[in-house]
């Protein structure tokens, strides 16, 4: 169902993150990783997508790039005007 939505909106970031959500959920964290990834180039600042990559990249060993990650969705999360 999320690639069919996609087929026809392609740029939705938060159809994107619920595909890679469906990848993890089958096993597919290679999928799952480049989904988050598309993800994030339309909206860098996406939460849940960055929350998801952050957990990939702990997985991978990649302390540097969860580390990267982490602060990323620090900002990302903070109340405006904070």
């Amino acid at each position: 169902m999320c690639e069919r939505l996609l087929r026809a909106r392609s740029t939705d970031a938060d159809a994107l993150t619920l595909l890679g959500v469906v990848h993890l959920a089958a096993g597919r964290a290679d999928e799952a990783f480049d989904t988050f990834r598309k993800a994030l180039y339309l909206v860098p600042d996406h939460a849940e997508a960055l929350a998801h990559m952050l957990g990939l990249y702990e997985r991978r060993g990649d302390a540097a790039g969860a580390a990267a990650l982490r602060r990323r969705l620090a900002r990302a999360t903070r109340p405006e005007g904070t």
